[in-house]
């Protein structure tokens, strides 16, 4: 059985090159700028970014190449092995008006496809100013992001790894693949329940969120985690933390092989 999760997105060919005009600038609480175009964008980075331009342009252009393979979203990796967001968080922390880039360009198109049902997309935007672990994160309208997001179970791997998926109005679904013959044969079965996002403070602290599911109640921590591969720090990766670890849902996987 396949140890990767993944995602096949027909996508065309995106140009690498950063033309010059892109989006714009990252605004003082880390958030992109909502007035800016994609061509804005990208003459506003040659601009803002000085000499982390090159590597934060190639890193960008990596993300790029990467979302265009068949299976771009891969939530298991192989040792040393790079995903789409990862190049794409590496692009934004050397030069933070990527997130600009990121959210607006055409080139960035591939990006905002494979990525648009993981939150970490929006923290790579700025929409959601939350890029990693860190004592300032700002939480703000991330109930308006939930919806169409999904997440994994950390608790198994596989191709029949269950995944929790957050819908308008409230709703929310769980795929769970059930074993159904004696040769090892799945069926996917669909539980729906409703949930609430409350906060733990103020507007922009962390919110816990309450899943109402046919058969019993569960509380979870909306987190998000470092990643690392090797020295080079990865995408942010926003965990439904459970206190039983084992019942918590991820936007990124530790797959078996």
């Amino acid at each position: 059985m396949s140890s990767h999760v993944v995602s096949t997105i027909a996508l065309g060919l995106f140009s690498l090159s950063i033309a010059a005009g892109c989006s714009s600038s990252v605004a003082e609480d880390g958030r992109g700028d909502d007035s800016l175009t994609g061509d804005d964008a990208e003459v506003r980075a040659r601009s803002e970014c000085g000499a982390a331009f090159a590597e934060a342009q190639a890193e960008f252009g990596q993300a790029v190449e990467a979302a265009g393979e068949t299976f771009a979203l891969t939530l298991c990796l192989s040792p040393g092995e790079r995903s789409v967001q990862d190049h794409a968080a590496s692009a934004v922390l050397l030069c933070p008006a990527f997130k600009d880039v990121i959210r607006t360009s055409p080139a960035a198109a591939g990006i905002r496809e494979v990525l648009g049902s993981l939150l970490t997309l929006r923290s790579l935007t700025g929409e959601l100013a939350v890029l990693r672990e860190a004592d300032v994160q700002d939480w703000s309208n991330v109930e308006r992001y939930l919806p169409g997001t999904k997440m994994w179970s950390v608790r198994r791997s596989g191709v029949d790894q269950d995944a929790i998926r957050f819908e308008e109005g409230g709703k929310v679904s769980l795929a769970h693949a059930v074993e159904t013959g004696p040769l090892g044969e799945l069926d996917l079965e669909i539980v729906e329940g409703k949930y609430e996002v409350e906060r733990t403070g103020s507007e922009r602290d962390r919110r816990t969120v309450l899943v109402t599911w046919p058969d019993k109640v569960e509380q979870f921590d909306l987190v998000v985690r470092p990643t690392a591969r090797g020295d080079v720090p990865g995408a942010p990766v926003f965990v439904l933390a459970h206190p039983d670890e084992a019942r918590s849902y991820s936007t990124h996987v530790e797959c078996s092989m």
